[in-house]
């Protein structure tokens, strides 16, 4: 009995742990998040309640403000407060047009362009809901004063309107965007990204975008487009900021800026649905959250009546905003004579009651389970209007489409269906019986559609929504977590939002050099008529981990590389090797430290031709790619640093092209791919003289000629000599070298998001950081572990890297060094490539290499002294060392003062450091705490991501090897003209029409004046 109690004691001891454990950890973990969402429309409020569901699954609590609460008395911490009598709509709504007492949208659009519509109609509904919320009862317990409430997220739907918002003021949370819709223009404003009026995918615009505008249709569109801007900044944003000061206090932050310190923006939509462009890289894409794995079943009368339909049948529904009785009355007429003549059978969501008489191969009811009709073996074709979330149940289930939309963003959708050949545009203008039959019979009977779309096309975009790297709603979850755990992620913000609007694409800039160009041309005909009248060592950036990652995977290599692993324990594992030209590295090594960075790219590139030319002759790679060699490639990887005519082997072998790059995207690389290029930005390292914060329109044109200037030389001559060495080496009938970079399926940047300057990037560029980081460094040699481990006041590792050597390093900064470590009364661990210093160092451990993860993660390093290497920042992050960065480049430079600004370093210029200098910056970081405290933020911030970052860039490569290409994700306007990407033809022409408005005013005025003088001369003589 003794034993029996013991054990009963000890099991019960054990639950009891157990059960604390548990607790302890949903008290550490689990949060609470409050989100609202007020729109009153049933699908977008179901795009977001799979998320917080996720979220409540996860252990979190959630507050959730909803016009459709679930009602789920089974879910414990999971509130709702329930605003479903938004649907009723409000007596503020009988003064607006169409409306009436109800929120008639169908009306609104049918009757009123889509900006006129937002502006007139949207905005000031959506000013009613939001100020609803403020009202609510509920909703005031929680934001009262006194109510001692606490969130650590607030995630809020980003409609038209901001005052909600707020919230994350109030609660001292980190606020989070969702969107059932793409990122607003205007958010997209108040944010600093980009803002294309012409680019297919921009959906706020009275009529859709399309490929090769005119120039007068852009024109259109940018005033269009700026001219709702404006009337957001200037009237309704005013609306928004009063209604959340007159709840929450006037003390309150304009609700702009507590909107623009946004955490992340979640935004739902596929990212190979979306018109490839440069996104922000706090927008986090999710999609798909609603679909059901496991449909529910169908009653039986519609199952029966579908197992019947033995040609087919054909789903129509306009989803739930939408309604037919709101439409046109021939509209329902057309649908119902095309629908009664046809031989197929039609699954109607449509009242009953609208319908004359019934008609047998026509079901109607007002509502069916979509998801479990679409699975269904018998469907054909899915008629619908356009919305988003039918449009991803029709991907997931491989339906082909007809789209006919009637509002908001459903003409952008159903104009990308037809771009991918899965469906058709039925035009609302142009109803009648006759278009719906011909339109149903284009696609029932049509190989392009029925044929290919369903059974090829259709599978193959099918296939591609359903591959991904993650779930994507578990990313959404990660990022929510991620974003609580850091208490926001302002490094994520685009710091464009800064400047002003006229600043961030340069267009004062633009203005300033038409209106230069204009007053040349002028002086020039002014002149004719007077004439007339008058009768490197070059870094081998290592991509060794990837490729053995690659090859763990099971895939065969061929590296062609000027450092080969020569493992021979490697299979199906061939390397290529390149000698090294010791010549060119030579001159390279010598010019480093001498030319401006814009000469030394342009002697590089001439050295990089050159090196392309052996690389072309060296015999094993010519057996390679010998015409008749037979070898086959799933993927061609190239480093895109420099050899753009190796890009040709994409062509040679017919296989995708992958890019990767380990310093960061080249302006003339974002000129090829139609990214944007910022002269200014902080990110830009190619210029001469680094842009400081806030810098003068005189420094801002000076960057822009340097920039343009650079990518000119870069296209016009370098670019040019490389097509040259291609068609020498592979025929006169090969397409251009900038064509097939153009035509990149994957671009991966080596570059840490923590430790680069937030802009917008391109759609199909996957940033990657870290993959050559060891997590358990080699055993350091016996006599430099013993020299560390005695080093108990700490020592400092020095290393400049590969370019700056001993050889090359002046001679009295070599002096400085020696004079300064002398000094000092820490251990010195340098890696110097020369036999021996100037003079012996008691306190320095000398060598040509060292292990320098395993130096960095020893616990006696205090400090890294370096050249602002990418590779080296990444593993001082890593290890959290503070840094002294001593750069000899721009691209280093901009590095290291990066690292400044997160107050994990400082940074001395080579050409600037003195013994005191070097002195006193030793001294700051050892005696300053906070560079080791922040050091140990930034580390942790950079270890914390939703996935791997190796296994994630092995994903996406896998990803276009099994689609043989991922062109979709390639920026859309890439194949525009340079001066359309940012509209500077049109800024140019507006600047110089405004500079000749301002001379005819100038000109009147002083007629005006010399009127009234001679006037009152005369009078005077008089």
């Amino acid at each position: 009995a003794n034993i029996v109690g013991r054990m009963w004691t000890k099991a019960c001891t054990f639950l009891i742990i157990i059960f604390c454990v548990i607790v302890q950890y949903n008290v550490t973990y689990a949060k609470r998040i409050l989100v609202i969402s007020n729109l009153p429309s049933y699908s977008h409020q179901i795009s977001y309640r799979g998320l917080w569901l996720e979220l409540h699954k996860q252990g979190h609590e959630i507050v959730s403000i909803t016009t459709n609460p679930i009602q789920n008395s089974s879910l414990t911490n999971y509130t709702e407060i329930d605003i479903s009598y938004f649907y009723k709509g409000f007596p503020e709504y009988k003064s607006l047009p169409y409306l009436g007492s109800n929120f008639r949208l169908t009306t609104v659009y049918l009757n009123l362009p889509l900006l006129e519509a937002e502006r007139n109609l949207i905005w000031i509904v959506a000013h009613v809901l939001n100020q609803e919320v403020f009202k609510n009862p509920e909703v005031k317990k929680l934001y009262a004063t006194d109510s001692n409430e606490h969130f650590d997220a607030i995630i809020v739907a980003q409609g038209p309107t901001i005052s909600l918002n707020a919230f994350a003021y109030r609660f001292n949370a980190p606020l989070i965007g969702i969107s059932s819709l793409d990122v607003f223009n205007h958010l997209r404003y108040t944010f600093g990204s980009l803002i294309l009026p012409s680019h297919i995918s921009n959906w706020q615009i009275n009529k859709p975008n399309e490929k090769n505008m005119s120039f007068w249709r852009r024109l259109v569109n940018f005033y269009e487009v700026w001219k709702q801007i404006y009337s957001w900044m200037n009237e309704h944003v005013a609306i928004e900021d009063a209604i959340a000061k007159k709840y929450l206090g006037e003390d309150l932050p304009h609700i702009n800026d507590i909107t623009r310190n946004m955490s992340i923006f979640l935004v739902n939509r596929h990212p190979a649905f979306v018109h490839g462009k440069p996104e922000q890289p706090n927008v986090i894409y999710y999609y798909g959250s609603h679909i059901t794995k496991v449909p529910d079943a169908l009653p039986k009368n519609v199952k029966q009546f579908l197992d019947d339909a033995k040609e087919g049948f054909i789903y129509v529904s306009l989803g739930s905003n939408v309604k037919w009785e709101e439409l046109p009355n021939n509209t329902l007429e057309a649908f119902v004579d095309g629908f009664s003549t046809l031989p197929y059978k039609f699954v109607w969501k449509l009242n009953p009651d609208l319908l004359s008489r019934k008609y047998k191969n026509i079901l109607t009811l007002q509502w069916f389970p979509q998801q479990t009709i679409l699975a269904h073996p018998n469907i054909k074709l899915f008629i619908y209007q356009g919305g988003l979330q039918s449009t991803e149940e029709a991907l997931y289930y491989g339906i082909p489409l007809i789209g006919f939309p009637i509002m908001w963003d459903q003409t952008y959708q159903v104009q990308n269906i037809v771009r991918l050949g899965i469906g058709v545009h039925l035009q609302f203008d142009t109803i009648s019986k006759e278009t719906v039959k011909a339109t149903v019979h284009e696609v029932m009977s049509n190989t392009r559609y029925y044929i290919t779309a369903y059974k090829d096309q259709m599978q193959r975009w099918s296939k591609i929504f359903r591959d991904s790297p993650y779930d994507s709603l578990q990313n959404a979850v990660r990022w929510i977590e991620y974003v609580i755990r850091q208490n926001g992620t302002p490094f994520l913000q685009n710091d464009l939002y800064n400047d002003p609007w006229y600043q961030r694409y340069d267009w004062d800039i633009i203005g300033f050099l038409a209106i230069v160009l204009f007053i040349v041309f002028l002086i020039s005909l002014w002149v004719l008529f007077l004439i007339l009248q008058f009768h490197l060592r070059i870094i081998s950036h290592s991509l060794c981990s990837l490729c053995l990652a690659l090859n763990r995977r099971g895939h065969e290599l061929i590296v062609v590389t000027p450092q080969p692993i020569k493992d021979s324990t490697l299979t199906n594992y061939t390397e290529i090797e390149l000698p090294p030209s010791h010549s060119l590295i030579k001159q390279y090594e010598e010019n480093v430290l001498q030319l401006s960075l814009t000469d030394l790219l342009k002697f590089g590139w001439t050295l990089i031709h050159e090196i392309s030319v052996l690389i072309f002759d060296n015999p094993k790679l010519k057996k390679l790619y010998h015409s008749n060699s037979n070898e086959k490639f799933d993927a061609v990887i190239l480093e895109l640093v420099g050899y753009p005519s190796l890009s040709i082997m994409s062509y040679r072998f017919n296989a995708p092209l992958i890019g990767i790059i380990s310093m960061g995207i080249h302006n003339y690389h974002r000129y090829v791919f139609g990214s944007p290029i910022y002269p200014s930005h902080l990110s830009n390292w190619e210029i001469n003289a680094l842009t400081e914060e806030n810098p003068s329109i005189w420094q801002r044109l000076w960057n822009f000629i340097e920039t343009w200037r650079l990518i000119h030389f870069w296209i016009n001559d370098f670019v040019t000599k490389e097509q040259g060495l291609v068609k020498k080496y592979f025929g006169n009938d090969t397409p251009h070298i900038v064509d097939i970079i153009k035509n990149m399926s994957l671009l991966l940047v080596n570059e840490n998001p923590v430790l680069a300057y937030p802009r917008p990037e391109q759609s199909n560029a996957v940033f990657f950081n870290g993959i050559h980081i060891q997590k358990t460094p080699p055993s350091l040699p016996k006599d430099l572990g013993q020299f560390l481990d005695d080093a108990m006041e700490g020592f400092i590792y020095v290393s400049l890297g590969t370019v700056t050597t001993c050889q090359t390093l002046p001679k009295k900064t070599l002096r400085n060094f020696v004079e300064v470590f002398s000094k000092l009364p820490y251990k010195i661990v340098w890696k110097f490539e020369c036999d021996e210093l100037p003079r012996k160092l008691d306190n320095a451990f000398i060598s040509k290499w060292f292990l320098q993860q395993s130096v960095l993660a020893h616990p006696n390093i205090k400090l890294f002294i370096y050249q602002g290497g990418a590779q080296s920042s990444d593993e001082a992050v890593y290890y959290a060392v503070p840094l002294l960065g001593i750069p000899n480049m721009s691209e280093q430079e901009n590095r290291v003062r990066r690292l400044v600004s997160l107050g994990v370093a400082i940074s001395i210029k080579l050409n600037e450091l003195t013994q005191k200098r070097l002195n006193n910056a030793i001294h700051q970081i050892f005696n300053d705490k906070s560079y080791k405290e922040k050091m140990m933020r930034v580390s942790s911030l950079s270890k914390d991501q939703p996935y791997n970052s190796t296994e994630n860039i092995i994903w996406w490569i896998e990803y276009v090897m099994r689609h043989k290409e991922a062109n979709h994700l390639r920026f859309s306007d890439s194949d525009k003209s340079w001066y359309q990407h940012y509209d500077m033809d049109i800024i140019a022409l507006i600047a110089i029409a405004l500079f000749i408005m301002e001379c005819i005013i100038a000109l009147t005025i002083i007629q005006v004046i010399r009127f009234i003088l001679n006037n009152t001369a005369l009078y005077s003589y008089h």
